[in-house]
Order: structure tokens, then C-alpha cells, then sequence
């Protein structure tokens, strides 16, 4: 169709004197025609398409670059055209041309967003046409375009658009294609459906990983530009991960802590980032803590994890979730992981510790069998309790020790009447005459310390191995316990040893 019955799109990269354009041409019967032409823009009294290479006998013999049929325009609607200019790959990753790609868009109903009406590409490699010079386009930050029946002015009705690029991103411009790829870790596989008309942007993360490459077979592919694709097509990727363990630690205060250290890949946003630590089914999230200032782990992040003495084998699940909710690789580790050989320091202070973890597992546990007691039994005597009695209205009832997240001593009494002495702090049991007094958060090496809780006139002093003396004079106790409280004596013991 020649330009006397054709509306006239022109998106004009002017340069200091010529304009070498891009020109659509949007036909009566519905087609639009992208071409590419030079025009003297200045020149009112020849109008911009009577110049040489923009002359209708031009367009009329059919020097399209490309010609589609797009649905039909309708009068007085507001239309936005925007013109993108991306390099071209083929498979091998070598550049072979530009594309230049004219969205049409529309505003939707609620006036908030845009829908695409159609697209259109101009590939100087796939769509030349024997004997036309392809386009060179400069990059200008914006474009003009010019509407008009006959367009013969550029001084009328002029309307300025954005330049757009895609530039950096995937743009397919055929059918419906599948991409698949492997994640960096070698196992996760990943689809995704391209459409006619979609942008698809390369995944910058994927399974925990930040992808540095991608391949198909033995080639690299390149990840910016434009890849022309005639089919669906399988590729690898490469990369680092995201955050990875560097070594833990443990807290062996009153609580029995695990400590993770683990770097972040440099580049990688922290900002906002939490970490889900799941153990035993259960999932917690905290905050990612600032970067350890100094020492062997200086710029790692210290995540720390309390476990009760009966869990201490758990395994336990750290994953860096970022605030755009990119998650990174499942880091799992446990006490057992946290190794020293016969000889070292704290040789003798872990393996005890491991010891009383898997004693207060047995114990907690209904279903498994009373442990065989050999050798000696331990000597408690020395951790008798020692008090004062000399209020009739308040008798000692007993100790108990919690072996929970923390190690916690208490310490029973019953008040016979009134009310308690002023200044005691103790919390009543239920709706009863029985009160008890804590000591929390006791930490290996004070096990043996003797600790006084004073109940107006009375008091008692004892040690959390207190409570291992009453479970040796008992006759009722059973071998679970009894091998509670000595792994806790033997826990303690080389807690002393340890040079804190």
C-alpha cells in the first residue's frame, strides 16, 4: 500500500541534519508496515515522505521490512508506541544483528495499566530484503512521532513518546517456546513458557544460587540481548551460592546454643534479610544478624540456635531468605557436626556434653529401654543441702532440676498459713499451700554451685547436682534417671576442667 491511503507512523532518530528512521505505516485495511528510510526533516515544501529513499514509489514496490496485520485502530483512542533496540545472538552466542521492536499498547478499562494491542520486530538479519540497507539506529533518549492522514508536515501535530529499550533482557518474537535449565546446583530442574510477545528476563537466582553463566551443551549462552530461537531449548547454568556454611560453634551457658557461621556472596542485598531455622518440624524466623566484627569467622553472620539437652543431636535447617523472598541453599548441621579430635582442649568437655544430650534423650523418651548401669555409682554426698529451719510455717518440701532450653534449679516449699514473708519472690503451685524459688540459666561450669534461697527466716543452699543426691537415695528411680543425673555430674566435671 502506498502512503496516499495509509496513516503514517513516523518514529524518527534524528541526527544533526538527516533523519534515519524507523517509519511505520499503518494501512485502511489494517496493516502496519516498519521500514526504514532517510528523510530531510526540515523540508516542508516536499513533505517527509517525498524524499528519495521515503518516495511512495518505494513503499509502493514493496520495500517493507516488515508487514503484519494488527488489530484495527480505533479513532479518538489513545494509543502508546514505543520503539526498543536490542542485540541479537544466535545460539553459538555470537552477535549477527539488531532488533527493533515497536510495542503498541492501549490503557486498560481502569485507566491504571496498559494491554499490548501488538508487537512488531524489525531484525536486520532475519528480515532483510535484498537490496535494502538495513537500519542503523543511534540510542537517543527519546523519539518523536509524528500522526497524520498524510504526515507531510512534521510541524503538525506532533506528539513526543519515551524511548524504550529491553536492552538486558530476553525478548522472543515467535511462538509459544519452553526453556528449560538446570539450577547451579546440578539437580533442579526449571521450565518456563515463553509466549509470542512476552519479555522473559533471566533469572538472576535460582535453588539457592546466583547464576554467573549460562550454556547450552558445551557453548556459552549469552544473557543479555536477544536470542533468536526457532524452538523450544535446554540449558545449564553456572554459579555461586548464594550464602554457605563456614564453621559453628557452641554456647554452653545455661542454654545449649549451636552457632552457624555463614558468609553472603558478595553483591547479594542483606538488607531486610531473615533466616528460617527449622528443627524438628518446627520453623522459626529471625532477623539476619550483623556481620561478626572480628576473629576466625570476621564478616560471617553468626546465627545461634537453643536446643534443650534431650534435642542436642537434632539436626537443625538454616536457609537465608531475602526481602524480595529469594531463598538461598538449606545449610543443615547439628552438634555432632561440630568435631574436635582426642587431645584437643575441648575433647573431653564435648564428648561429655554428647554424653548428657543422649541421656536426657533416653530419659524423655517413653518408648526406650532402661540403660544398663555398670561400674561404680557417683557420689552425691558432697552436694547435700544445707539450711536453716526455724519458722514452723514454712517447711522445705524438695528440688528439682529442669533440663530444659535452660538448666533451671528449684526449690519447694509449703507455707501452713498467712502469707509469705515480705520481700520473698516465689511462685505458688496452682491453688495450694506449695511454693518454689528458681535459680535459671545455669551454665556448664556452675553445675556444682551452691546457690541460697532465703525464705524469711529458713533458707536452704544447694547445687543443680543437689538433685542427683536425692535420685541416688531413692530406691524408686529408675536406671533412665539415675544415668541422667551422672552424665550431668560428668558434664560438669569437665566443665570445670576447661580452661573458660
Amino acid at each position: 500500500k502506498g502512503a496516499n491511503n495509509a496513516k503514517v507512523f513516523g518514529l524518527n532518530m534524528f541526527g544533526d541534519l538527516y533523519c534515519n528512521g524507523v517509519w511505520l505505516t499503518v494501512t485502511e485495511d489494517g496493516y502496519v508496515g516498519l521500514s526504514r528510510c532517510w528523510c530531510f526533516p526540515n523540508n516542508a515544501s516536499t513533505g517527509l515522505l517525498s524524499s528519495k529513499a521515503c518516495s511512495n514509489g518505494n513503499l509502493n514496490e514493496g520495500y517493507w521490512a516488515v508487514r503484519k496485520l494488527l488489530p484495527a485502530f480505533t479513532g479518538g483512542e489513545k494509543y502508546y508506541v514505543t520503539l526498543g533496540v536490542d542485540e541479537v545472538y544466535d545460539l553459538s552466542g555470537t552477535q549477527t544483528a539488531q532488533r527493533y521492536t515497536v510495542r503498541f499498547e492501549e490503557a486498560t478499562e481502569d485507566g491504571l495499566n496498559r494491554r499490548t494491542v501488538g508487537v512488531m520486530t524489525y531484525d536486520n538479519a532475519e528480515y532483510a530484503k535484498e537490496g535494502i540497507d538495513t537500519p542503523t539506529i543511534a540510542n537517543p533518549k527519546t523519539s518523536q512521532m509524528y500522526l497524520g492522514s498524510e504526515a507531510k508536515n512534521p510541524t503538525t501535530d506532533n506528539y513526543y513518546t519515551t524511548f524504550g529499550t529491553y536492552g538486558g533482557s530476553t525478548y522472543f518474537a515467535n511462538k509459544t517456546y519452553t526453556i528449560a535449565y538446570t539450577a547451579p546446583d546440578g539437580e533442579t530442574q526449571l521450565t518456563e513458557q515463553v509466549a509470542f510477545g512476552e519479555k522473559f528476563e533471566l533469572p538472576v537466582y535460582a535453588a539457592g544460587y546466583k547464576i554467573t553463566g549460562w550454556k547450552k551443551g558445551d557453548a556459552a549462552f549469552p544473557a543479555t540481548g536477544i536470542w533468536n530461537l526457532g524452538e523450544g531449548v535446554t540449558l545449564t547454568t553456572e554459579g555461586e551460592p548464594i550464602w554457605k556454611a563456614d564453621g559453628i560453634s557452641l554456647t554452653l551457658d545455661g542454654k545449649i546454643g549451636v552457632n552457624l557461621y555463614a558468609s553472603v556472596l558478595d553483591g547479594v542485598d542483606v538488607n531486610g534479610a531473615k533466616v528460617k531455622l527449622t528443627c524438628k518440624g518446627v520453623t522459626t524466623e529471625v532477623a539476619l544478624p550483623a556481620a561478626v566484627a572480628d576473629g576466625a569467622y570476621a564478616g560471617c553472620y553468626k546465627i545461634s540456635y537453643y536446643l534443650p539437652a534431650r534435642d542436642m543431636a537434632e539436626e537443625i535447617t538454616a536457609q537465608l531468605v531475602l526481602a524480595d523472598g529469594t531463598l538461598g541453599t538449606a545449610v543443615t548441621y547439628s552438634v555432632d557436626n561440630y568435631n574436635v579430635e582426642e587431645g584437643d582442649a575441648e575433647y573431653e568437655l564435648v564428648t561429655a556434653m554428647k554424653a548428657y544430650g543422649a541421656a536426657a534423650k533416653t530419659f524423655f523418651d517413653a518408648n526406650a529401654a532402661e540403660p544398663i548401669l555398670s561400674g561404680e555409682r557417683v557420689d552425691f554426698s558432697a552436694y547435700a543441702p544445707t539450711g536453716t529451719d526455724v519458722n514452723d510455717n514454712i517447711k522445705l518440701y524438695g528440688v528439682s532440676l529442669i533440663v530444659e532450653e535452660t538448666t533451671t534449679l528449684r526449690v519447694y516449699f509449703s507455707l501452713e498459713s498467712g502469707e509469705l514473708p515480705a520481700g520473698v519472690a516465689a511462685t505458688q503451685v496452682e491453688d495450694s499451700k506449695f511454693y518454689y524459688m528458681e535459680k535459671t540459666n545455669i551454665g556448664a561450669p556452675d553445675l556444682d554451685t551452691a546457690y541460697t534461697f532465703t525464705i524469711g527466716e529458713n533458707s536452704v543452699t544447694c547445687s543443680a547436682l543437689t538433685y542427683g543426691l536425692l535420685v541416688a537415695a531413692d530406691a524408686n528411680k529408675t536406671n533412665k534417671e539415675v544415668a541422667l543425673v551422672e552424665a550431668l555430674y560428668a558434664y560438669s566435671q569437665a566443665a570445670n576442667e576447661y580452661q573458660w
